[in-house]
């Protein structure tokens, strides 16, 4: 009986760890009722004219709903999505002007006319690095030529192939050809994990030498993702070491 206790216990704590490491989500509840109102004010006073009042867009203005809106967002955090915002709409001259509030109202209301619900808590600017945006079935494989980050060991298993072994998982990003302190902290700093990628373009701006001197590395990889599973490849448009070893 004892045992049966410190089993159920153990597992108890493993769930709890598991649900502590998962990211919170859209369907979470992450903005209120409320808030979703005011963001249809600002939305209706300064969005409604290219995207529409219905939020179905038109000429050069994206839809802010369906599957083609998620699709562009999707597996990423809201951070990107207001950046996006904040920094190009409304567009012309008019780009960053409303006040920061209006923005995560704003996207308050998208979240709601994507019908994700709400909760009891407004959405805060804190809150957008935290709170991944998914489809209404939970996080997905990322949709094909989505641009992402990866960090693994570097390795070089034959004349013609590159890969990237003890993966982590390919996160969303948003610039594929540069990177930042911030981005390679976090590869740096991710564990390893279990996915391979094969990684091709390297031979553009990159030589024979100074990818050699890289096996064995621990590395970021950062490009195109197409394929999934064992066929997964990225299309490298940035590659950068983040550590001499891969022990961690």
């Amino acid at each position: 009986m004892a045992n049966k206790l410190r089993f159920v216990a153990a597992a108890l704590v493993t769930l709890t760890a598991v649900a502590a490491d998962s990211p919170r989500t859209v369907l979470d509840g992450v903005y209120t009722a409320a808030q979703a109102a005011r963001g249809q004010v600002a939305y209706d006073r300064s969005c409604s004219g290219c995207h529409g009042p219905n939020l179905d867009g038109g000429g050069q203005a994206r839809p802010l709903h369906t599957m083609l809106f998620l699709d562009v967002w999707r597996e990423d955090y809201l951070l990107s999505l207001f950046q996006y915002m904040r920094t190009r709409m409304p567009p012309g001259k008019l780009e960053g002007t409303l006040p920061e509030r209006d923005y995560i109202d704003i996207l308050a209301y998208v979240l709601q006319v994507n019908q994700f619900p709400a909760g009891n808590q407004e959405l805060t600017r804190q809150a957008l690095d935290t709170t991944l945006l998914v489809g209404p079935d939970g996080p997905q494989p990322l949709p094909p030529s989505a641009t992402v980050r990866a960090a693994g060991c570097f390795t070089h298993p034959d004349a013609d192939t590159w890969s990237l072994t003890r993966a982590t998982s390919a996160a969303r990003v948003r610039d594929a050809s540069d990177t930042d302190d911030k981005e390679l902290k976090l590869s740096a700093e991710a564990p390893l994990g279990a996915r391979s990628f094969r990684l091709s373009n390297l031979d553009d701006g990159h030589t024979e030498a100074e990818l050699t001197a890289l096996i064995g590395q621990k590395v970021q990889a950062k490009g195109v993702l197409n394929g999934e599973g064992d066929t997964a490849r990225i299309y490298v448009l940035s590659l950068r070491s983040v550590g001499p070893t891969c022990d961690k």
